[in-house]
Protein backbone atom coordinates (compact mmCIF):
# COMPACT_ATOMS: atom_id res chain seq x y z
CA UNK A 1 0.00 0.00 0.00
CA UNK A 2 2.78 2.36 0.92
CA UNK A 3 4.54 1.57 -2.42
CA UNK A 4 1.40 2.49 -4.35
CA UNK A 5 1.11 5.82 -2.55
CA UNK A 6 4.74 6.58 -3.26
CA UNK A 7 4.29 5.69 -6.94
CA UNK A 8 1.27 7.98 -7.20
CA UNK A 9 3.09 10.76 -5.44
CA UNK A 10 5.97 10.49 -7.90
CA UNK A 11 3.75 10.15 -10.95
CA UNK A 12 1.71 13.24 -10.13
CA UNK A 13 4.47 15.89 -10.43
CA UNK A 14 5.95 14.08 -13.45
CA UNK A 15 2.62 14.24 -15.27
CA UNK A 16 2.35 17.93 -14.48
CA UNK A 17 5.77 18.45 -16.00
CA UNK A 18 5.01 16.46 -19.14
CA UNK A 19 1.77 18.21 -20.03
CA UNK A 20 3.27 21.67 -20.60
CA UNK A 21 6.21 20.11 -22.48
CA UNK A 22 3.82 18.67 -25.07
CA UNK A 23 2.45 22.14 -25.76
CA UNK A 24 5.91 23.54 -26.57
CA UNK A 25 6.11 21.51 -29.80
CA UNK A 26 3.20 23.36 -31.44
CA UNK A 27 4.18 26.18 -33.91
CA UNK A 28 3.42 29.69 -32.83
CA UNK A 29 0.96 31.59 -35.06
CA UNK A 30 2.64 33.91 -37.60
CA UNK A 31 2.23 37.60 -36.89
CA UNK A 32 0.14 39.44 -39.46
CA UNK A 33 2.22 41.06 -42.26
CA UNK A 34 2.72 44.81 -41.95
CA UNK A 35 0.62 47.12 -44.07
CA UNK A 36 2.78 48.58 -46.81
CA UNK A 37 2.63 51.27 -49.46
CA UNK A 38 4.90 51.49 -52.51
CA UNK A 39 5.96 54.85 -53.91
CA UNK A 40 7.75 55.31 -57.25
CA UNK A 41 9.69 58.51 -57.89
CA UNK A 42 10.65 59.48 -61.45
CA UNK A 43 13.55 61.64 -62.63
CA UNK A 44 14.65 62.76 -66.08
CA UNK A 45 17.72 64.64 -67.32
CA UNK A 46 18.49 65.72 -70.89
CA UNK A 47 22.05 66.04 -72.16
CA UNK A 48 23.73 66.75 -75.48
CA UNK A 49 25.49 63.67 -76.96
CA UNK A 50 29.27 63.93 -77.10
CA UNK A 51 30.15 60.99 -79.35
CA UNK A 52 29.15 60.14 -82.92
CA UNK A 53 29.63 56.90 -84.87
CA UNK A 54 29.29 56.99 -88.66
CA UNK A 55 29.17 54.10 -91.13
CA UNK A 56 30.00 54.86 -94.77
CA UNK A 57 30.22 52.45 -97.67
CA UNK A 58 32.29 52.25 -100.84
CA UNK A 59 30.68 50.06 -103.52
CA UNK A 60 32.30 49.17 -106.86
CA UNK A 61 31.31 46.87 -109.73
CA UNK A 62 33.43 45.22 -112.41
CA UNK A 63 33.42 42.22 -114.69
CA UNK A 64 36.56 40.79 -113.10
CA UNK A 65 36.88 40.16 -109.37
CA UNK A 66 40.46 41.44 -109.20
CA UNK A 67 39.59 44.59 -111.09
CA UNK A 68 36.57 45.12 -108.81
CA UNK A 69 38.66 44.76 -105.65
CA UNK A 70 41.40 47.07 -106.95
CA UNK A 71 38.91 49.78 -107.85
CA UNK A 72 37.33 49.56 -104.42
CA UNK A 73 40.71 49.65 -102.68
CA UNK A 74 41.75 52.78 -104.58
CA UNK A 75 38.58 54.66 -103.63
CA UNK A 76 38.63 53.39 -100.04
CA UNK A 77 42.19 54.64 -99.63
CA UNK A 78 41.14 58.12 -100.76
CA UNK A 79 38.14 58.11 -98.44
CA UNK A 80 40.18 57.01 -95.41
CA UNK A 81 42.85 59.64 -96.11
CA UNK A 82 40.22 62.37 -96.43
CA UNK A 83 38.55 61.31 -93.19
CA UNK A 84 41.80 61.15 -91.22
CA UNK A 85 42.83 64.56 -92.54
CA UNK A 86 39.50 66.04 -91.49
CA UNK A 87 39.60 64.40 -88.05
CA UNK A 88 43.16 65.61 -87.42
CA UNK A 89 43.69 62.93 -84.78
CA UNK A 90 40.44 63.60 -82.96
CA UNK A 91 38.71 60.34 -83.81
CA UNK A 92 39.17 56.82 -85.17
CA UNK A 93 38.68 55.30 -88.64
CA UNK A 94 38.45 51.56 -89.20
CA UNK A 95 37.19 48.92 -91.64
CA UNK A 96 33.85 47.64 -90.42
CA UNK A 97 33.34 45.04 -93.15
CA UNK A 98 34.68 44.10 -96.57
CA UNK A 99 33.21 41.72 -99.15
CA UNK A 100 33.65 40.79 -102.82
CA UNK A 101 30.67 38.83 -104.13
CA UNK A 102 29.76 37.52 -107.57
CA UNK A 103 26.74 38.91 -109.38
CA UNK A 104 24.65 36.28 -111.18
CA UNK A 105 22.51 36.53 -114.25
CA UNK A 106 18.89 37.21 -113.35
CA UNK A 107 16.05 35.95 -115.50
CA UNK A 108 12.68 37.66 -115.87
CA UNK A 109 9.57 35.75 -114.77
CA UNK A 110 8.42 35.34 -118.39
CA UNK A 111 11.74 33.84 -119.54
CA UNK A 112 10.74 30.72 -121.53
CA UNK A 113 14.09 29.22 -122.51
CA UNK A 114 15.70 26.51 -120.36
CA UNK A 115 17.58 28.05 -117.46
CA UNK A 116 20.96 26.72 -116.39
CA UNK A 117 21.13 24.96 -113.06
CA UNK A 118 23.65 27.56 -111.85
CA UNK A 119 23.15 31.08 -113.28
CA UNK A 120 26.27 32.45 -114.98
CA UNK A 121 28.38 35.09 -113.23
CA UNK A 122 28.10 38.43 -114.99
CA UNK A 123 30.32 40.49 -112.71
CA UNK A 124 31.46 41.21 -109.18
CA UNK A 125 30.59 43.70 -106.49
CA UNK A 126 32.98 44.89 -103.75
CA UNK A 127 31.71 46.58 -100.58
CA UNK A 128 33.94 48.27 -98.04
CA UNK A 129 32.18 49.64 -94.95
CA UNK A 130 34.22 52.28 -93.15
CA UNK A 131 33.47 53.20 -89.55
CA UNK A 132 34.26 56.58 -87.99
CA UNK A 133 33.98 57.53 -84.33
CA UNK A 134 34.60 61.08 -83.11
CA UNK A 135 33.67 63.38 -80.23
CA UNK A 136 33.44 66.30 -82.67
CA UNK A 137 29.67 66.09 -83.01
CA UNK A 138 29.51 69.67 -84.31
CA UNK A 139 31.77 68.90 -87.29
CA UNK A 140 30.00 65.88 -88.76
CA UNK A 141 28.64 67.67 -91.83
CA UNK A 142 32.07 68.60 -93.23
CA UNK A 143 33.35 65.13 -92.30
CA UNK A 144 30.63 63.42 -94.32
CA UNK A 145 31.11 65.85 -97.22
CA UNK A 146 34.83 65.02 -97.31
CA UNK A 147 34.03 61.30 -97.54
CA UNK A 148 31.52 61.90 -100.35
CA UNK A 149 33.98 64.02 -102.30
CA UNK A 150 36.62 61.28 -101.94
CA UNK A 151 34.29 58.66 -103.43
CA UNK A 152 32.09 57.18 -100.68
CA UNK A 153 28.90 55.95 -102.31
CA UNK A 154 26.55 55.21 -99.42
CA UNK A 155 25.83 56.72 -96.04
CA UNK A 156 24.69 53.77 -93.90
CA UNK A 157 24.17 55.17 -90.42
CA UNK A 158 24.96 57.85 -87.87
CA UNK A 159 24.47 57.22 -84.15
CA UNK A 160 24.87 59.64 -81.25
CA UNK A 161 25.80 58.56 -77.74
CA UNK A 162 26.57 60.11 -74.38
CA UNK A 163 29.96 59.17 -72.92
CA UNK A 164 30.77 59.51 -69.20
CA UNK A 165 27.14 60.03 -68.25
CA UNK A 166 27.78 59.52 -64.51
CA UNK A 167 26.86 63.12 -63.65
CA UNK A 168 23.64 63.00 -65.67
CA UNK A 169 22.66 59.64 -64.13
CA UNK A 170 23.28 60.96 -60.61
CA UNK A 171 21.13 64.00 -61.35
CA UNK A 172 18.34 61.76 -62.64
CA UNK A 173 18.45 59.62 -59.46
CA UNK A 174 18.40 62.76 -57.31
CA UNK A 175 15.35 64.06 -59.17
CA UNK A 176 13.62 60.69 -58.72
CA UNK A 177 14.34 60.70 -54.98
CA UNK A 178 12.95 64.25 -54.65
CA UNK A 179 9.84 63.18 -56.55
CA UNK A 180 9.33 60.25 -54.15
CA UNK A 181 9.83 62.56 -51.16
CA UNK A 182 7.23 64.98 -52.53
CA UNK A 183 4.74 62.11 -52.80
CA UNK A 184 5.39 61.14 -49.17
CA UNK A 185 4.70 64.70 -48.06
CA UNK A 186 1.51 64.76 -50.11
CA UNK A 187 0.31 61.56 -48.42
CA UNK A 188 0.92 63.03 -44.96
CA UNK A 189 -1.55 65.80 -45.79
CA UNK A 190 -4.13 63.08 -46.38
CA UNK A 191 -3.43 61.63 -42.94
CA UNK A 192 -1.44 58.62 -44.13
CA UNK A 193 1.51 58.07 -41.78
CA UNK A 194 4.52 56.07 -42.90
CA UNK A 195 6.69 54.40 -40.26
CA UNK A 196 9.84 53.31 -42.06
CA UNK A 197 11.23 52.31 -45.45
CA UNK A 198 11.35 48.54 -45.86
CA UNK A 199 12.99 48.38 -49.31
CA UNK A 200 14.55 50.86 -51.73
CA UNK A 201 15.19 50.03 -55.38
CA UNK A 202 16.97 52.38 -57.83
CA UNK A 203 16.82 51.81 -61.59
CA UNK A 204 18.73 53.87 -64.16
CA UNK A 205 18.41 52.39 -67.67
CA UNK A 206 21.22 52.86 -70.14
CA UNK A 207 20.82 56.10 -72.07
CA UNK A 208 19.48 55.22 -75.54
CA UNK A 209 21.42 55.99 -78.71
CA UNK A 210 19.59 58.33 -81.05
CA UNK A 211 20.19 57.40 -84.69
CA UNK A 212 20.29 59.93 -87.47
CA UNK A 213 18.24 58.50 -90.33
CA UNK A 214 20.32 58.24 -93.51
CA UNK A 215 19.02 59.40 -96.86
CA UNK A 216 17.47 56.85 -99.23
CA UNK A 217 19.87 54.87 -101.38
CA UNK A 218 21.09 56.94 -104.31
CA UNK A 219 20.37 60.26 -102.62
CA UNK A 220 23.96 60.46 -101.38
CA UNK A 221 25.33 60.88 -104.89
CA UNK A 222 22.73 63.53 -105.67
CA UNK A 223 23.63 65.34 -102.48
CA UNK A 224 27.30 65.22 -103.43
CA UNK A 225 26.58 66.88 -106.77
CA UNK A 226 24.57 69.60 -105.07
CA UNK A 227 27.29 70.16 -102.47
CA UNK A 228 29.91 70.48 -105.20
CA UNK A 229 27.82 73.06 -107.02
CA UNK A 230 26.83 75.29 -104.11
CA UNK A 231 29.57 74.37 -101.57
CA UNK A 232 27.23 74.05 -98.59
CA UNK A 233 28.09 71.82 -95.61
CA UNK A 234 25.70 68.98 -94.88
CA UNK A 235 23.67 70.06 -91.82
CA UNK A 236 23.76 67.46 -89.03
CA UNK A 237 22.03 68.20 -85.72
CA UNK A 238 22.33 65.81 -82.79
CA UNK A 239 19.23 64.96 -80.81
CA UNK A 240 19.40 65.15 -77.03
CA UNK A 241 19.99 62.04 -74.95
CA UNK A 242 17.39 61.43 -72.23
CA UNK A 243 18.57 59.77 -69.00
CA UNK A 244 15.76 58.50 -66.79
CA UNK A 245 15.74 57.06 -63.28
CA UNK A 246 13.17 55.56 -60.93
CA UNK A 247 13.38 55.20 -57.15
CA UNK A 248 10.91 52.62 -55.79
CA UNK A 249 10.41 52.70 -52.00
CA UNK A 250 8.20 50.34 -49.98
CA UNK A 251 7.04 51.92 -46.70
CA UNK A 252 5.39 50.38 -43.67
CA UNK A 253 2.15 52.16 -42.79
CA UNK A 254 1.22 52.91 -39.18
Amino acid sequence: MRKSLIAMALAGPLALLLVPAAGLGQPLPNPPPPKTLQIVGYGEVRATPNLATIKLEIVTDAKDSRDCAERNAAIAEKVVKALKAKLAGNGQVWTEDYTVTPQYQEYPPNYRKPRPETPPIIGYEARNIVGIRTPEVDSLGPLIDAAISAGATRFNSLDFALVNDRKARSEAVNDAALDAQAQVQALSVLGIKLKRALTVFVNVPQAPIYPYRPEPEGAMAAGAALATAANPATPIEANQAVITATVTITYEIE
